[in-house]
């Protein structure tokens, strides 16, 4: 992804199966982005962050944030295919955050 390019709020097929993004490289800092004075002034701010999206029981929205760093390099995370997800824009960087997402089928 290139600076101010986004995910929106989306989930993957298959449904049965599990998803996952493998970080590989994270051109900027979180705490340069939080920082930006959109970031700042905001009551919760998700410059660069990538966020799960769901309901609790009783059918209230809830979000699950991560803020990867240059650290990140390698690492995975596997979901629920079926769990909304998106990525927020970066702002701070002229370099790619690359990542590498798919999804695992269960078969009957």
């Amino acid at each position: 992804m290139k600076k101010h390019e986004f995910n929106p709020i989306h989930f993957h097929v298959p449904l049965k199966g599990l998803s996952y993004v493998i970080w590989v490289q994270i051109p900027y800092d979180p705490a340069e982005e939080k920082a930006l004075p959109h970031s700042v002034n905001a009551n919760q701010p998700m410059s660069s962050n990538f966020q799960f999206v769901y309901n609790t029981v009783l059918g209230d929205i809830r979000t699950m944030s991560y803020a990867p760093d240059k650290n990140w390099s390698g690492f995975v995370l596997m979901f629920p295919a079926r769990l909304n997800h998106l990525v927020y824009p970066f702002y701070t960087s002229d370099d790619y955050r690359i990542s590498i997402s798919g999804n695992i089928d269960f078969v009957d």
